[in-house]
């Protein structure tokens, strides 16, 4: 076999083997977008979950106006496919309510919608970490909105 064979071959075998390691090492993003909350919702915000030193996701402040309805989900950054507290919280100022979804989820928390009458403000946010129910020296971060969104 000539040298330009064996490097042609070398070549070749890098190749597959990297396409492998690509297609085999890669997980689907799974993450979420405002349709999540229903028909009509679009998003209006965003902000990054921070905190010791990592962003562990993104939390999306979503809004439906023939509806008047809001509804916060958060997508995971870190440990995406793997069980570890994550959440999503809306608060509507006034007394109206607020809605969470918290627990143990791979790729997201959502809320439900909730109605935010004219002229009332919404405090939104969310959560994300590495508890995943046995460890006990959990890391994690945290968005909190200001009272804002007022319609």
């Amino acid at each position: 076999m000539s040298l330009i064979q064996k490097m042609l071959g070398a070549a070749a075998a890098i190749v597959v083997g990297l396409s492998l390691a690509v297609a085999g090492g890669a997980a689907p993003a799974q993450a979420v977008g405002a349709s999540i909350c229903g028909s009509g919702f679009y998003n209006i915000d965003s902000a990054s979950v921070k905190g010791d030193g990592y962003t562990w996701g993104t939390v999306y402040l979503a809004y439906n106006s023939s509806k008047k309805q809001n509804c916060v989900y958060m997508n995971k950054s870190r440990y995406v496919g793997s069980p570890t507290w994550t959440s999503a919280w809306i608060t509507v100022e006034g007394g109206y309510g607020s809605r969470t979804d918290e627990g143990f989820f791979s790729y997201y928390a959502a809320t439900n919608p909730i109605y935010a009458p004219s002229g009332r403000c919404v405090r939104w946010g969310g959560t994300g970490s590495n508890q995943d129910g046995d460890n006990y020296n959990a890391i994690g971060g945290s968005y909190v909105s200001p009272w804002e969104h007022c319609g």
